[in-house]
């Protein structure tokens, strides 16, 4: 599994199939901050996530989830999955002060992300949902934590066998 893998199956498994915003994830996470009785599941597509972190949509609220959705249609009806996911990769933090996949790659592993191994991938993967707190510079066993999860929801898609994970 390639960095992009890793990325996909942490940020959206359905990335290929949805149009910038993923009903599926919607109701999920709607199901399950109503049994929760709180908002502690997301539902943003990666599409959602690079319109979020691409332009000022405000703060944490409805309107701004609104706005962000239709942003991310918008984004897709212009782009394609592709370029998306190269402008999502070029933009993303991964903690420390590192933006985009190649900074991260260079600056955690000293090697170009097209070099990178499977378990490096889904460490850099595994940093993305919360960079402060999973930066393997400053939360070494929070990173591998999350970088396991990363391996075990490849496995789950049936994107590498449990063999590799190991």
């Amino acid at each position: 599994a390639d960095p992009v893998d890793a990325l996909l199956a942490r940020e959206d498994t359905r990335f290929h199939s949805h149009r910038g915003v993923d009903p599926i994830g919607v109701i999920r996470a709607v199901v399950r901050n109503v049994t929760a009785k709180s908002a502690k599941q997301g539902a943003s597509t990666l599409t959602q996530q690079l319109a979020r972190n691409t332009f000022p949509l405000g703060g944490k609220n409805v309107h701004r989830k609104l706005l962000e959705a239709f942003v991310a249609i918008r984004i897709e009806q212009h782009y394609t999955k592709e370029e998306v996911l190269e402008h999502y990769m070029n933009r993303i933090y991964f903690g420390t002060g590192v933006y985009g996949i190649e900074t991260a790659s260079l600056s955690y592993f000293g090697k170009n992300a097209k070099d990178l191994s499977l378990t490096e991938s889904a460490m850099l993967a595994g940093i993305i949902r919360a960079p402060t707190t999973y930066s393997p510079r400053k939360n070494w066993k929070g990173a591998m934590r999350q970088r396991d999860q990363v391996l075990d929801r490849l496995v789950t898609l049936e994107k590498i066998s449990l063999t590799e994970a190991e």
